[in-house]
């Protein structure tokens, strides 16, 4: 019987190979090319509306947060170590995290450091720490969308020395000119696409547990001293109210749907679009407030303001930047 496990493993694939295939498709002049680029404009009209150069620098932005993220990550890992596994392979492993993410942070060699994290940290890295996390696959789609969109060219020692050596820019990995509209839209999808499908993935686990099928599995959660911080508190909300178990029964249920028709419901845009965009920010909320889940509802809300983030909203002030 084919085991759900190895979806995990068909949506790294799949993304992979959707995005080289783009890649190629676009670098060539020919038909697909025309296809892809249609593609990406129709993409652009609703699902993915919206364009400028200042967007560039917020990604460029968002790399800084992610390589935050990690750091922490990293750190709050390597001091729980015992002495002797700090010079184990687990403690070398933290190590070369933390100095993957300063490198990361500061912008030097950005492309080949977010592809030793996809490569190599959140694959073999994982395995020999034995911490596998949703976190990291998440990590992966938002790491290679920074790859594709360049975000190492703003705000990096990159940026230095594409200025002082135009020339190096094949070798640092990054096009000569920012991706076109068409292009952009084309990334967002396949890192949606990828999010869709652990989405799925997920939905297809939560379909053979009970607790999700019979609604209560958002009290269980929330009422978990090991899942919430909040416990104790929410343990007496419910009991003080039947009708907030209803709720957030009910939540349970649209969260499924949620995850079922999340890119078809972006594809078709408008108010559709706003409410997947709208509850997704709800849901890392309550995946970073007040649920331990590690780093994960961070780097949704990341994922989610490089995908959804308006074109102007607050961009203004970030046009001078390079």
């Amino acid at each position: 019987m084919f085991s759900l496990v190895y979806l995990k493993y068909l949506y790294i694939f799949l993304s992979f190979v959707l995005t080289f295939g783009l890649m190629q498709a676009l670098a060539r002049q020919n038909n697909i090319r025309i296809f892809f680029e249609e593609f990406g404009s129709k993409l652009s009209q609703k699902a993915f509306p919206g364009y400028s150069q200042t967007t560039f620098n917020l990604y460029s932005l968002l790399r800084i947060f992610f390589a935050v993220i990690i750091l922490l990550q990293a750190w709050n890992a390597s001091i729980l170590l015992l002495p002797n596994e700090r010079f184990e392979l687990v403690g070398i492993i933290y190590g070369v995290e933390l100095i993957a993410g300063i490198f990361l942070f500061f912008g030097f060699f950005t492309q080949y450091i977010l592809i030793f994290f996809i490569g190599f940290m959140w694959q073999v890295g994982e395995k020999i720490t034995e911490i596998p996390t949703l976190g990291h696959d998440i990590s992966a789609i938002l790491a290679l969308f920074l790859i594709l969109s360049g975000a190492g060219r703003n705000i990096s020692i990159d940026s230095l020395i594409l200025h002082h050596a135009p020339k190096l820019h094949p070798y640092l990995l990054y096009r000569k000119c920012l991706p076109s509209q068409s292009a952009l839209s084309l990334y967002k999808f396949a890192a949606l696409l990828s999010y869709w499908l652990i989405c799925c993935y997920s939905l297809g686990t939560h379909l053979n547990e009970e607790a999700w099928m019979t609604g209560v599995a958002a009290p269980l959660l929330l009422t978990n001293n090991f899942m919430s911080p909040f416990h104790e508190t929410f343990s007496a909300i419910f009991l003080a109210s039947p009708l907030t178990v209803s709720i957030s029964r009910i939540t349970i249920y649209v969260m499924m749907a949620w995850y079922a028709l999340l890119l078809p419901l972006v594809l078709m845009g408008g108010l559709f679009r706003t409410f997947v965009v709208t509850w997704g920010v709800l849901f890392f909320i309550l995946s970073t407030f007040l649920l331990s889940l590690g780093s994960l509802g961070e780097v949704e809300f990341l994922l989610w303001i490089a995908l959804f983030w308006p074109t102007g909203w607050g961009l203004k002030g970030l046009k001078e930047i390079h």
